[in-house]
């Protein structure tokens, strides 16, 4: 992401105030970026020095920021609904720190403070595929648009794979970096879809006009790896027409009073366009219901000037060693290689040299009987950083589940706007808070908090 600091000012009180420090001050906030239905995304520094991003949560629909920098909920009505939220951010944050994949942005750290919670991210340098198709559509050629697809599948392939569905793609949460990578961000709506539990909560479901299929929009609705590839085919289809399709209700509609679907393709159609027709089609049973397949068509459809992803090296099998020893060059001829440049320095030669004592040791070795060759040395074993979940306090939590159900015990040190928190919470009747739910998070819109020549995102 790309920070302009002139134009990224706070465009509410709800925002953290520049400067503000973070865990014992280990992040200080520079500039918000984004705010949108369940956060506000922050520009920060750590204490290495390093710029980051710290996404709050911070659903506006339910909570507010007091005097002191707390986050609250709005009513005792609706602390129910911002503790399921909060807790779901903390939850799906710490799965997410494991999804692991280039085209996903790293996460640092998830932490509680201020009564919400944060998730310390990569700063990625470049600009969202929305304000690219505004500012520079001509960039968006049909190679890099296949380049774009092809490492979105790859994402949500990674991503799906942990059983987590991120439900808000669209061409905001997707970076193009400087590198000529392409980023999934913005995890705010993001579920896991464990097999024993695939409906979508109502108080936590986020719809998109125009990237979230129909079935998103009813409550109860069962959360399907085909929701984020209609999404991804949505926002292909916003790249090439620079407009998203019509609203999933308003498709379903049409296609239901036998009407024709109101989904045109764009006027140049790529050749890769019947694999985002079928994403988007209106029946999720007859969409792409795994990245892989649709990757698979995309191998059959490539534009010209496009290539395959390189498939990983097949395991090969080495010959068995004669009992004679490899020609080897000769001397003359390895030396002659390094006499063409006027520039070849007494560096390369020196290679060259190591080059062929290495290749002599190799074939007296191979001469040698088998039981009598050295045992290769033991690969060393890769050292992979693990990121640990903390609390407030910097100190390592174990078990996740155990140390948010003791969060929820802790009452609010101040007593909320109508009443205290005693008042509201878990007596209050089903029927109200499901109508609060809908009132509240039912259905959340992102604003964009930066001037359309900005090129931000989260």
């Amino acid at each position: 992401m790309q920070l302009h600091p002139a134009t990224a000012q706070p465009t509410s009180d709800a925002e953290l105030a520049n400067g503000a420090r973070l865990l014992h001050g280990q992040y200080q906030i520079e500039a918000p970026l984004i705010a949108g239905g369940f956060g506000i995304t922050y520009l920060a520094r750590d204490s290495l020095d390093r710029q980051v991003v710290i996404k709050e949560c911070f659903p506006a629909e339910l909570c507010q920021r007091d005097t002191t920098g707390q986050v609250r909920p709005r009513s005792p009505a609706q602390l129910r609904s911002y503790k399921a939220v909060l807790r779901s951010f903390l939850r799906e944050a710490h799965l997410l720190a494991r999804a692991e994949h280039p085209n996903i942005v790293p996460v640092h750290q998830v932490f509680r403070e201020n009564g919400t919670a944060y998730i310390a991210m990569d700063h990625l340098l470049g600009e969202d595929l929305l304000s690219l198709r505004e500012t520079a559509p001509q960039r968006l050629t049909a190679p890099m648009l296949h380049a774009c697809l092809l490492q979105a599948l790859g994402a949500l392939d990674a991503l799906h794979g942990q059983g987590i569905l991120h439900r808000d793609i669209s061409p905001d949460n997707l970076i193009w970096t400087v590198d000529n990578r392409l980023m999934l961000i913005d995890f705010g709506a993001a579920c896991h879809t464990p097999a024993e539990d695939l409906t979508i909560s109502e108080d936590t479901v986020a719809v998109k006009d125009g990237y979230s299929p129909h079935e998103l929009y009813a409550a109860g609705a069962i959360a399907r790896a085909c929701s984020d590839l209609y999404a991804l085919g949505a926002t292909m289809h916003y790249l090439l027409t620079g407009d998203p399709p019509p609203s999933g209700p308003e498709r379903l509609a049409a296609v239901t009073r036998g009407e024709a679907d109101p989904l045109h393709p764009p006027a140049e159609t790529p050749a890769f366009w019947s694999t985002i027709a079928k994403a988007l089609s209106v029946l999720p049973a007859e969409r792409y219901q795994t990245a892989a397949d649709w990757l698979a068509d995309l191998r059959c459809s490539r534009p010209p000037g496009t290539s395959a992803a390189a498939p990983l090296p097949a395991t090969q099998e080495l010959p068995e060693p004669t009992s004679t020893a490899p020609a080897l060059p000769e001397a003359a001829d390895v030396l002659a290689q390094d006499v063409p440049t006027a520039s070849a320095s007494g560096a390369r030669l020196s290679t060259r040299i190591a080059d062929l004592v290495a290749q002599t040791n190799d074939g007296l070795t191979a001469g040698l009987p088998r039981v009598l060759r050295p045992a290769p040395a033991p690969e060393p074993k890769a050292h992979k950083l693990k990121r640990q979940f903390v609390d407030l306090f910097g100190q390592p939590v174990g078990d996740l589940h155990a140390w948010m159900a003791d969060q929820d015990c802790i009452e609010p040190s101040a007593p909320l706007a109508a009443g205290s928190a005693g008042d509201a919470t878990d007596d209050a009747p089903p029927e109200a808070d499901r109508m609060q739910a809908k009132g509240g998070l039912g259905r959340f819109f992102g604003k964009r908090t930066r001037p359309r020549d900005s090129a931000t995102a989260s």
